[in-house]
């Protein structure tokens, strides 16, 4: 199951908005999902504009990461879904789920 099945299979009534933080080149499957190019962000595939995606790149403002995510946070509706939490001891747990692919939502390593 690809990553558009996936998420419609997650969220039946549609998403909102997406932010990209994996530069993966998922933006197009991004834009399927959203309908709208300009509800996409992304921070890390400078190719998003070629689809009316934006990329958040600012600099001069700030050149910490989570820069893109706080403008992404802004978009109307956004949530950010958690599909598992992790103590600190299971952080090679959590690493091997990341590299599987296949996760929906955000893993979570805390202490």
């Amino acid at each position: 199951m690809g990553l558009v099945d996936r998420v419609r299979a997650a969220a039946p009534e549609g998403v909102d908005g997406a932010l990209d933080l994996s530069g993966a080149g998922v933006i197009a499957d991004l834009v399927a999902l959203v309908g709208d190019p300009q509800e996409v962000i992304s921070i890390s595939d400078f190719t998003a504009p070629a689809l009316g995606a934006r990329v958040s790149t600012d600099a001069g403002r700030t050149t910490d990461p989570r820069d893109g995510f706080a403008e992404a946070t802004a978009l109307a509706g956004f949530t950010l879904q958690i599909e598992r939490r992790y103590a600190l001891d299971e952080a090679a747990a959590a690493h091997r789920a990341a590299e599987g692919g296949h996760t929906v939502g955000k893993l979570v390593v805390v202490p």
